[in-house]
């Protein structure tokens, strides 16, 4: 069994879209260095051939270094230094509106996030997360201050039957009151039982 520690972390959407771009960076300045060095090489000799210039190895040599200059040049090692920064910046940010990040590839995924779904120990029973608009069938509801409630929301008539009954459902299942239906013969019974 392993732990979790010796997993490899997975790299995030971005970093495999950054990788993707170095790797198209390096190709093309490949190219382009090649191509630079066919056209300096080729220029060289035509000089040599018409006796411009005389025949020396120390030019293809300069030449050549130039092209692995480009070609180190091309390559760009600090893109994942930025990235690493820039996520650390926003678990910063999401840290000080008391936001817990443990992983920093999730600050890059929360900024996707269209719905958050939560449960009632934490969040909202600290009100720390409240609903400020929403939309119930076609009807559309805002709170002017969270933690406000807000008025009652009449349903739409035209709210289909199956909406509504998946509706009525979630508020029964996800309601946090308790209700003890007692029959009046153990009201009687726990009433004359001793302690």
């Amino acid at each position: 069994m392993e732990s979790r520690q010796s997993q490899t972390p997975r790299p995030t959407p971005l970093q495999e879209r950054l990788d993707d771009l170095a790797e198209l960076i390096g190709r093309v300045g490949l190219i382009m260095a090649l191509l630079l060095f066919l056209t300096l090489a080729m220029m060289e000799s035509f000089r040599v051939m018409r006796g411009y210039a005389h025949f020396n190895v120390q030019h293809f040599l300069d030449y050549f270094l130039l092209c692995v200059a480009i070609i180190v040049v091309a390559v760009p090692e600090g893109l994942p230094l930025a990235v690493t920064i820039a996520l650390a910046y926003s678990q910063n940010k999401m840290h000080d509106d008391n936001n817990q990040v443990r992983r920093l590839r999730a600050c890059e995924t929360m900024g996707n996030a269209t719905q958050i779904c939560s449960d009632k120990t934490g969040t909202l029973t600290q009100n720390v997360m409240s609903v400020v608009q929403g939309y119930i069938g076609m009807t559309y509801f805002t709170v002017a201050h969270p933690g406000d409630v807000p008025e009652p929301i009449l349903l739409s008539p035209s709210l289909s039957a199956v909406l509504h009954d998946r509706l009525v459902e979630g508020i029964a299942v996800n309601s946090s009151s308790e209700k003890v239906v007692m029959s009046d013969e153990t009201k009687e019974g726990l009433a004359t039982e001793p302690y």
